[in-house]
């Protein structure tokens, strides 16, 4: 692809990245505006595998709306049949790219990694499992955004199964055990993938240093060289990563939120820093009571409420059937995104989520700094 080729409406103004699978380019429309097309490499449109997961990616990034993902502008195909997308041009660099310059602080790796969970307790709440966290997948610009859902597992079973070398999906640096022993894979396994990247992020390099097999092996069978040795971080925090790196899912934090809200907490954030919103469903009559329609108008209430607020950059901590903990930075916005939801959700007329008769969402969020 040369510098004035047409894709589709668009032309291409040059090249911003190349990876095994295909390559990015910059490229404007007719109105002259910035954007950036990812293509598959002409030799590899006739690999199904390949294509499956690049016509995944384009699905799953349409469907999923998230802010700190790319944005989808077009998808098309070339010529030769090769499909491709147009997203938004950003600019800044990756994760990786600014590791070159040294391990970030504690502090800074808590503003990276709030958003990148956000943005999975998303795509975990669609049911997508991304399996492929690192950081050269996580771009600094305007804002963090989390990048390439090409390898991303469907929790319905769907999705591919083999990469084209090895019989496992992921990369060799951030691969969690069940990845590699062919188990299910769950959230627990992003988890896995951050623990890694927040590893690498704070002290400069992998938790499991060497070639494929012996990495692999690591990953297995080995506990990582502590935190606290290699790179000084605080004990606290060393050992949220630590659990958060455990050989088992079960030992793992639940879900990506629940991780940077111990990370924080670790990392003796005070009120002041990090909120908290407590979700509950309360009842007015006995769950048993209640016939299958209204059981599953009950359980829309609790997903609504938390879609709104993961998008406005909480987290989720913790969840139940009828309750959940969220934490975000403690931004004014944050405060009255969960304003705004209970007078909604208090309003006969509101647009909030579903609120059957029988059934109430409780809204409680942390008081301010210093309030009695």
């Amino acid at each position: 692809m040369c510098v004035g080729d047409a894709v589709g409406g668009y032309r291409v103004a040059g090249l911003l990245g190349r990876g095994g699978f295909g390559q990015v380019v910059a490229a404007r429309d007719g109105a002259g505006r910035e954007v950036a097309i990812k293509l598959l490499h002409p030799d590899l449109a006739e690999d199904p595998l390949v294509l499956g997961r690049f016509e995944r990616e384009i699905v799953l990034l349409s469907e999923l709306s998230h802010p700190n993902l790319p944005r989808i502008h077009d998808v098309g195909r070339l010529a030769d049949g090769r499909p491709y997308f147009v997203m938004e041009r950003l600019r800044g660099e990756t994760l990786a790219e600014a590791l070159v310059r040294g391990p970030i602080a504690v502090a800074t790796l808590l503003d990276v990694l709030g958003p990148v969970c956000a943005a999975l307790d998303a795509a975990h709440a669609a049911g997508v499992i991304h399996r492929d966290l690192k950081p050269s997948n996580i771009f600094l610009a305007d804002r963090v955004v989390l990048l390439d859902f090409g390898i991303a597992k469907l929790l319905d079973g769907t999705g591919p199964q083999l990469t084209r070398s090895r019989h496992v999906i992921g990369s060799p640096v951030s691969i969690a055990p069940e990845q590699i022993r062919g188990e299910p894979v769950d959230a627990r396994t992003d988890v896995y993938g951050l623990a890694v990247t927040a590893y690498y992020a704070l002290s400069g390099r992998p938790p499991f240093l060497g070639d494929w097999p012996l990495v692999e092996r690591q990953h297995l069978e080995r506990e990582p060289p502590s935190l606290v040795e290699v790179a000084g971080v605080p004990a606290p925090v060393a050992a949220v990563i630590r659990r958060a790196l455990a050989k088992r899912p079960e030992d793992r934090p639940p879900t990506p939120g629940a991780l940077w809200g111990a990370l924080a907490l670790a990392a003796g954030e005070s009120t002041a820093r990090v909120v908290r919103c407590r979700l509950d469903v309360v009842l007015s009559v006995a769950p048993e009571s209640l016939g299958d329609d209204a059981l599953d108008e009950v359980d829309a209430m609790l997903p609504a409420a938390l879609d709104e607020l993961t998008r406005v950059g909480f987290v989720v901590e913790s969840e139940s059937q009828l309750g959940a903990v969220l934490v975000a930075e403690d931004r004014a916005e944050a405060r009255a995104a969960v304003a705004e939801l209970a007078r909604r959700l208090n309003s006969a007329t509101g647009s909030g989520p579903s609120r059957p008769p029988f059934a109430t969402l409780s809204i409680h969020l942390d008081p301010q700094p210093g309030s009695p």
